[in-house]
């Protein structure tokens, strides 16, 4: 097993922002529901206005617990250096089918000024683990389809006699063609991503980077969480013959299946939250 194939990693859905700004001038707020054809349930939208994180995520919670019947119980939540996403793992009994265990990925946008949104991706706890990438990819894939058609759509029709100069205005406004983007690969292997012009990364390691634009813009993907393997001698040296390992780490097997690691770790840093 690789270093990198051991670390649990959470990734940060920064086209989220994208797609958030762009598709919130176009309609109230309201929350899209879609069933991922690889399993599981995603549910995202913009919310009302600009919210603060807690105010977000709030309201971001509460569509899950109208759905399932039951208040989800939310682990250690994690933000990006920008301090304008946060995500956190969540468990949920669907109440009104049974009582399932589900468990969810919750992130959540929320600028210091502009609209904030938020997303969840659920499935039940057995399959939650082998769904999640799937579930992330078909939500970068709805929110970059939304934005590019919010983009192309006449912001000032308004189908009636008047304003019809204003519409005719934007109807000839077109977007602008996308930027080319110049690869970058991670210096230790374990990743690469298109860059676009005048853009630096600042650290990359692990599948985790950190890149920086030429007006102050930054992101982030991907989050290492260090896992320690409790059979070896020099980890239990660390954890003082404990059961849990110290600070944000936890403890997993070197040779455990990565179901079994993703479950594990989520369920080990939900637990150091509730101390």
């Amino acid at each position: 097993m690789t270093l990198e194939s051991k670390r649990l990693r959470f990734i940060f859905v920064a086209i989220l922002i994208t797609g958030v700004q762009a598709v919130a001038v176009q309609a109230a707020p309201t929350f899209k529901t879609i069933q991922n054809t690889g399993g599981g349930t995603i549910v995202y939208g913009p919310l009302s206005g600009q919210l603060s994180f807690q105010a977000a995520l709030s309201e971001t919670l509460k569509q899950v617990d109208s759905d399932y019947g039951d208040r989800p119980q939310l682990g250690k939540v994690l933000q990006n250096k920008a301090g304008t996403i946060w995500e956190g793992f969540f468990t949920v009994a669907n109440k009104k089918k049974g009582g399932a265990k589900m468990a969810g990925l919750v992130i959540v946008y929320a600028p210091k000024t502009g609209t904030a949104g938020g997303a969840t991706l659920i499935d039940t706890t057995d399959r939650f683990p082998q769904t999640v990438n799937s579930m992330l990819q078909r939500l970068v894939q709805e929110v970059t389809n939304n934005a590019k058609t919010a983009q192309s759509t006449p912001q000032g029709a308004s189908g009636g006699s008047g304003g019809s100069s204003a519409s005719t205005s934007a109807a000839n406004v077109k977007a602008a063609p996308a930027q080319k983007l110049q690869p970058y690969v991670f210096p230790d292997g374990s990743g690469s991503m298109g860059l676009p012009q005048g853009w630096t990364v600042s650290r990359a390691q692990l599948g985790d980077v950190i890149a920086k634009g030429p007006n102050g813009e930054a992101l982030r993907f991907g989050f290492t969480i260090v896992a320690l393997d409790p059979t070896n001698p020099q980890s239990r040296a660390l954890t003082g013959g404990r059961n849990t390992a110290p600070g944000n780490m936890v403890l997993i097997p070197y040779d455990s299946d990565p179901g079994t690691v993703f479950k594990s770790a989520g369920e080990q840093l939900a637990q150091k939250a509730r101390v």
